[in-house]
């Protein structure tokens, strides 16, 4: 029965091109992808390329040229070994053919008006390549001294803006390709990044990371920039200048809310660009003249995704305005909300969710993106402006079946608070059975923690699955609590950005507690049966629970948790990298014990430090290609808790990846689960 759950078609990227209306995506089923593309005014699907996980295969990105002419798309292959081997198609649309196959590519960049692609190899990462598509000739365009990161190419001029690593500072420079010559912005400019050249090419914006301003703040990956400036190159003149930096604000970060909310330009005299100044990620338009910024949206909110059209200078934003946990589609023009379109795309959308939002072509008729609901997977979803009317691509075509989970499997879903010991409120979503009784209950604890639980299908491919697992476990007869603790996205930074978290206090751990003690007082809980539920992260606080409170968690499933966190620094750099805490004083206090009180602090907010008053019964989970320091973790544990009795299954995905490669992995996954739950849960009604 669960297959039948995780069957569902999910569309899980879309690209448009910037000249013509046409719109590529992917989409995802049982472990197939389809690539497809469309065309207005109908925008009927035409299929282009399809894989088999079974094949080890999988479409990974795809890209437009500016006219449409040409799509590019990725192929990943998975070798016996283990490892991975990325293919890029070069696709002609007019004659519906392959044009060239480059191997080991990262980036590309279609130069259309020279017919030739720009593209750097993994392997030579630190050369900019050129592909001809008439001649079918490559050659080398530039060797720097350090890695490629970001290129913007202004075709008019053939020129490209040009981020490079070198030993650590990611520096900047301009390379002309007409006189093959290239220019430094500065020569004692360090951290820039996403250079973005103005429409008419005379003026380069960039961001520039200022992490020496934030003293014993480490510049790592994934994470908040507490302090950035938006700087501005004018070609002309050769001359640098600040627009905007975010010192003059408390906490105007950088945020890494989910979402895509990249500078833009929205003619030559304005920028738009996202800060969290007020405590919420909010749009704001930067004028390069007179350097005023002012807010184009403010309130107890978030901007998630933008898209800006420069022809019609309408700027497209998806936010939770009315409500935290939906995301609905705003329209701004002339630094104002449109009402009028806004309310005709908002009733045309009802309750649908809208996420990752582009524009089709520079006439701004159409725009794409994803949506989804409660009950309806996420798909390709285009707006007309002119006619105020929404066209589902995938619908047209004549084998379309409609997935809608009421059909067979209706539950009761409501949004909950819960307020903390230390009086911080978290949300969650709350599915019920359909018919009333008693229920043993789950909480679900997401990954991340940047992550966020929302009533319906997400982008992601994984917390969509997870989703489905959640309705399928209702529909067994569970009740399940999707619980958002501090730390996940979608909320104000002092919730997104709580102190004491994980090593520091597991503050966000009395989110969990806050839930359960509310299902405590429900009338529908059987004999006060809870399980807890996570992955990663969220493994962590499911451990964290049945080691502390076993009284109240009867049972758990840790998913690639982790338990024992100086071990943890000591042999990960994955931590280095994906977490803004200082950790120095800690690797320190575990080497050389020169701080014994933070390493103290970093055992006390580990499972490990718990293990003795842990009883209830766990299934760990892990894949073979996790990092070495999960899998020690996990066989530690299970080796400590079958010692003293605990009951511990355990389960080992070989030749998988922390994210399932293979259809069949989700399959057997959340089989394990509904068994294990079934089993140690078990009231007279599930």
């Amino acid at each position: 029965m669960i297959s039948n759950f995780i069957s569902f078609i999910h569309t899980e990227m879309i690209a448009t091109s910037k000249q013509a209306e046409c719109v590529a995506w992917i989409e995802y089923q049982k472990g197939s992808r389809s690539l497809w593309v469309a065309f207005s005014p109908y925008f009927e699907p035409i299929a282009i390329e399809s894989t088999e996980d079974t094949a080890g295969l999988s479409i990974i990105q795809v890209d437009l040229s500016d006219s449409a002419h040409y799509l590019l798309y990725m192929l990943e292959e998975k070798k016996q070994d283990g490892s991975i081997c990325n293919q890029l198609y070069l696709f002609d649309l007019r004659t519906m053919k392959v044009l060239q196959i480059f191997s080991d590519v990262h980036q590309w960049m279609m130069n259309e008006s020279q017919s030739t692609l720009l593209y750097v190899a993994k392997s030579k990462d630190n050369i900019l390549m050129e592909y001809d598509f008439k001649s079918s000739h490559k050659r080398c365009i530039w060797e720097l001294s350090g890695q490629i990161i970001n290129l913007s190419l202004y075709a008019l001029e053939q020129k490209i803006a040009i981020c490079y690593n070198q030993n650590g500072h990611h520096l900047l420079s301009i390379i002309y390709l007409k006189t093959n010559q290239m220019i430094w912005v500065s020569d004692n400019l360090d951290d820039a990044i996403d250079p973005i050249w103005s429409p008419n090419g005379k003026n380069l914006a960039f961001l520039v990371k200022d992490y020496d301003l934030i003293e014993g703040w480490m510049p790592i990956s994934n994470c908040d920039l507490p302090a950035y400036s938006i700087m501005l190159f004018q070609e002309t003149s050769q001359q640098l200048e600040v627009l905007w930096n975010s010192h003059s604000l408390p906490i105007a970060s950088y945020s890494s809310q989910e979402g895509h909310r990249p500078i833009s330009w929205l003619n030559n005299q304005q920028l738009i660009f996202c800060h969290e100044g007020s405590q919420w990620e909010h749009a704001h338009s930067l004028n390069i003249n007179d350097k005023q910024c002012i807010a184009l949206t403010s309130g107890d909110f978030l901007v998630r995704d933008l898209s800006v059209c420069q022809k019609t200078e309408r700027i497209f934003l998806i936010n939770n305005r009315h409500h935290l946990s939906h995301y609905g589609i705003d329209i701004i023009q002339s630094g104002q909300l449109d009402t009028t379109d806004t309310l005709a795309l908002q009733t045309v959308l009802s309750e649908r969710l809208a996420f990752s939002i582009q524009v089709i072509s520079k006439t701004g008729r159409y725009i794409a993106f994803l949506s989804a609901s409660e009950t309806m997977p996420i798909e390709l979803t285009i707006y007309d402006l002119e006619e105020q009317q929404l066209i589902y691509p995938r619908r047209l075509l004549a084998d379309f079946i409609s997935f809608n989970y009421n059909d067979f499997s209706p539950i009761q879903m409501t949004n909950q608070t819960f307020k903390a010991i230390d009086h911080v409120t978290s949300e969650a979503q709350v599915m019920q059975p359909a018919r009333i009784s008693q229920h043993a209950a789950i909480i679900h604890l997401h990954d991340g923690p940047g992550k966020q639980n929302l009533p319906g299908f997400q982008p992601s491919l994984e917390m969509s699955l997870h989703y489905a697992l959640c309705r399928y476990l209702t529909h067994m007869g569970f009740i399940v609590v999707n619980l958002n603790y501090r730390g996940s996205s979608g909320y104000m930074r002092d919730f997104r950005e709580a102190p004491y978290r994980a090593w520091h206090g597991a503050s966000e751990y009395n989110d969990v507690l806050a839930s359960a003690k509310w299902l405590l007082t429900q009338k529908t809980l059987c004999h006060k049966k809870i399980g807890l539920m996570g992955k990663g992260w969220g493994g962590y606080l499911t451990a964290l629970g049945l080691a502390k409170d076993s009284h109240l968690f009867h049972a758990g499933i840790d998913i690639q948790g982790f338990h024992h966190f100086p071990q943890l620094f000591r042999h990960s750099s994955r931590f280095m990298r994906s977490t803004h805490y200082n950790l120095s004083a800690l690797f320190q206090a575990e080497s050389v014990s020169r701080d014994m009180a933070c390493s103290q602090l970093a055992i006390e907010n580990s499972p490990w430090n718990y293990l003795q008053s842990w009883m209830s019964p766990v299934l760990l989970i892990y894949s073979e290609y996790n990092e070495p320091i999960f899998l020690e973790e996990g066989k530690r544990l299970r080796y400590m808790l079958k010692k003293q009795g605990v009951k511990v299954d355990s389960y080992l995905f070989t030749d998988e990846y922390i994210l399932f490669q293979y259809h069949d992995s989700w399959r057997i996954f959340y089989n394990l689960i509904c068994d294990f739950f079934n089993q140690k849960l078990n009231c007279h009604d599930t």
